[in-house]
């Protein structure tokens, strides 16, 4: 999209969003998902960045269609989302709207709300091609062990930052287990610091790994940034000043076996289970449960126990599962830069009803304003610079934090540290498509998408 055209789309949205929320609400308070945002996009005192400012235009763009497709249920979900002390039923309302919005495409399809807004077997209804789809949304969002994790990753960083010296400190950390324990989450933050201040890691080219009780991996890696271009680490954007300590810290850990099979009960035994009951079973009825899915779960899983589910139910009312997997990307092209958002996918159809939705031509993907469109989960790419480790099994709960410190320049007489790109906390670097390598940088979680 032509910048242009993208600011003025930018404006726009938050126009469309301040008429219908009212500015003295927006303004009056950060604990709701979307007074955050708002108070993040807020360029006139420089608190604006771009990951708040892609949630917002894709919200407002939605919100606008919205309002053109019913304008009553545009208003009761905005007082819901005012109103709602529920962060799960807040967050549901706002994903209803950006799922209605991304599926009002342009006239294609007619869409209809259910008539009672607490309609237990579908929350839209697309009409194409005389076919009546719909669509059940569920946002399923943080598993509540994250909280957790990043909780123990802030004391690791407070670690690691009293324990590094000038120059730049890139640390991996990272745990095979199921998921650390009171006494594993210790052992990482007692042994720490000897193994952040060894004599060794002072030696330029070089790079060890150490392994500690409870599990863990620590990689270290050491650069003063004034190395010969040939041993410089790739990974780090520009000359680093050598008198100020910069650091990266990467911190993995392997999902909780129970996570993945909780996500999947509540696929099946939820979403599904209620079209299973109450769906329509004519030959003019599609029936879609459309799922967000959390970042640390792999798409291939869910897609691979979506295909068993059909093959176990033949008689299966289920039409097709959309999981959907938002994640925020930046091009990592020299210094880090071509920053965009990611809409991970996957539709697994039901195969009894592939050959008429196929020939039909039916639409059952949605388009959103921003971003590009990425089948599967972008898998990991671990950055260590000349030898960057690329990982399929994305299963883990992912943290990132950084500070760097450029070299000064002529033009200036003080360290600049890098600020947005590389923020504090930002997460893992991963990859899309064979070519892109991409950065995502996660100073907050994703509060809309």
């Amino acid at each position: 999209m032509d910048p242009k055209e993208l600011a003025a789309n930018f404006i726009k949205a938050r126009k469309i969003i301040s008429d219908l929320f009212d500015v003295s609400w927006l303004e009056s308070g950060t604990e709701n998902q979307l007074q955050k945002i708002w108070k993040r996009t807020d360029w006139v005192n420089s608190e604006a960045d771009w990951i708040a400012c892609t949630e917002l235009l894709i919200f407002g763009d939605c919100l606008e269609k919205c309002k053109q497709i019913n304008e009553d249920r545009t208003k009761y979900f905005v007082e819901k989302i005012k109103s709602s002390k529920d962060r799960n039923e807040l967050k549901g309302a706002i994903f209803e709207i950006i799922v209605a919005g991304g599926y009002y495409n342009e006239g294609h399809s007619v869409l209809e709300f259910p008539t009672n807004p607490n309609n237990p077997v579908y929350d839209l209804k697309l009409i194409q091609n005389e076919f009546n789809i719909y669509i059940s949304i569920k946002n399923y969002g943080l598993f509540s062990r994250v909280e957790e994790f990043f909780e123990k990753s802030e004391i690791i960083k407070e670690i690691i930052k009293q324990n590094i010296q000038n120059g730049c400190n890139t640390i991996f950390i990272i745990n095979e287990k199921s998921f650390p324990s009171l006494l594993d989450w210790r052992s990482l933050q007692k042994n720490l610091p000897t193994l952040l201040n060894l004599d060794s890691k002072i030696t330029v080219d070089d790079d060890w790994s150490k392994q500690l009780k409870g599990g863990w991996s620590v990689f270290v890696k050491y650069s003063t940034g004034n190395e010969p271009d040939s041993i410089k680490n790739d990974a780090i954007p520009g000359p680093i000043c050598s008198d100020e300590m910069s650091y990266i810290l990467f911190l993995f850990t392997k999902l909780h076996q129970n996570d993945l099979k909780t996500l999947l009960e509540k696929i099946f035994d939820k979403a599904c289970e209620d079209f299973e009951n109450h769906g329509k079973d004519d030959q003019k009825s599609i029936n879609i449960v459309f799922l967000r899915v959390p970042r640390e779960i792999d798409l291939g899983s869910c897609k691979r126990a979506s295909i068993d589910y059909f093959k176990e139910k033949v008689d299966s009312k289920v039409s097709g599962i959309f999981l959907y997997q938002p994640e925020f990307a930046g091009t990592m092209n020299g210094l880090f830069k071509g920053e965009s958002l990611a809409h991970c996918y996957e539709l697994i159809l039901n195969p009894h009803q592939i050959e008429i939705i196929n020939l039909k031509k039916l639409k059952l993907t949605p388009k959103f304003i921003a971003g590009i469109w990425n089948k599967g989960s972008t898998p990991i790419m671990f950055v260590t610079g000349k030898n960057n480790i690329i990982s399929k099994d994305i299963e883990y709960y992912k943290y990132q934090s950084g500070h760097i410190y450029y070299q000064p320049t002529k033009d200036k007489h003080n360290p600049e540290m890098v600020n947005g790109i590389l923020m504090e906390p930002c997460r893992s670097l991963t990859e899309i498509g064979k070519k892109k390598l991409m950065l995502l940088p996660e100073s907050n979680n994703l509060l809309l998408l």
